[in-house]
């Protein structure tokens, strides 16, 4: 078993930072959640072949498909990687439910890092994400993505940044997080409030931000490192207007279903109606100010005021979608 964090806790929860316990020689874990993306999932475990790195570490992939095509190919692969890596299968459909088998499978490790099964890591990504755990800076790190596409997408995607990862400055703290590129101290993971991925976003995705922002909520500290670097890989079918709309709207949609369920924050009961009225609310005031956004800017395709302001008019339409239940189901089968 990890050892036990010798962190303090007060009455309501919150962690002292300069508390928590300095790792020297840890104990990680990589996640990878997989969905038929084989090539894909093969292209991110050569890229952590490459890592440099005096850390070791195992790779689980879990494969969220019954069949379990990529779990076996994984383990017939394994002597080809420098590392110790598994494939699991879970059967059980959504992306919370294999996120959560990933958690089954490291209880033993002080750190499991989370990317997904599209993604290139950096040579010096493990090293970048895991260090403020390690100086215990933080409870967990997130780092940005840089996005490589099959095919350019439009201009106004471009300038409205709606694939860029956001400009942070590093170890700055941030209240939230994705799975993308991820690493926690499992301790702290465990004595959370929410310890694990929520199964009602399985289909649409958003159990990560639902459970990091309860982390953090709790008094745990998530800071940014500047320097993770991982790229993913946008295919051609993911390069179109339509699709990156959707993706605008899934986001915004994502951020309005986590705030109408939180046990931990909010006006009113989770799902009640006055917690409905303030999502309503913020839905349309980034309606109202993605429209003068676009109005001022004149021009999306030109314009970056104008294409932000796009951007979050659509996340504004998201915000709305969640309070009438109209979810967006990215990963439904």
């Amino acid at each position: 078993m990890p050892p036990r964090s010798n962190s303090q806790t007060d009455s309501r929860g919150r962690h002292d930072v300069q508390r928590r316990r300095s790792m020297t020689s840890p104990t990680i874990a990589i996640l990878l959640a997989t969905y038929r993306r084989e090539r894909l999932l093969f292209q991110t475990l050569r890229s952590l072949n490459e890592l440099r790195s005096g850390h070791a570490f195992e790779v689980i992939v879990v494969d969220n498909d019954a069949a379990g095509h990529s779990a076996r190919a994984v383990n017939e692969h394994r002597g080809e990687f420098d590392f110790p890596v598994r494939g699991v299968c879970e059967p059980r459909p959504g992306i919370a439910a294999a996120r959560n088998r990933g958690l089954d499978e490291s209880k033993d490790y002080d750190i499991v890092c989370f990317i997904d099964d599209d993604e290139v890591v950096d040579s010096e990504w493990l090293d970048e994400i895991i260090r403020p755990i390690l100086n215990a800076q933080a409870d967990a790190v997130s780092g940005p993505v840089r996005s490589d596409y099959e095919v350019r997408i439009p201009r106004w995607a471009e300038l409205g940044d709606f694939f860029s990862s956001p400009r942070i400055a590093d170890g700055t703290r941030v209240k939230e997080a994705a799975t993308n590129n991820l690493a926690i101290r499992r301790s702290a993971l465990d004595a959370s409030t929410a310890p694990r991925f929520d199964d009602r976003f399985s289909e649409s995705g958003g159990s990560d931000i639902f459970l990091s922002s309860q982390f953090t909520s709790a008094g745990n500290v998530i800071v940014w490192a500047s320097e993770a670097w991982v790229s993913e890989t946008v295919p051609s079918s993911r390069c179109t207007a339509q699709w990156i709309r959707t993706r605008a709207i899934r986001g915004g949609n994502t951020h309005g279903r986590v705030a109408l369920l939180r046990p931990d924050r909010g006006a009113g009961r989770p799902g009640s109606s006055i917690r409905r009225l303030s999502i309503v609310f913020a839905g349309a005031l980034r309606i109202a100010g993605g429209t003068l956004g676009m109005v001022t800017g004149l021009n999306p395709n030109r314009s970056r005021r104008a294409a932000r302001g796009y951007r979050t008019m659509l996340r504004g339409i998201g915000y709305l979608r969640a309070v009438v239940g109209n979810d967006v189901l990215e990963y439904k089968r």
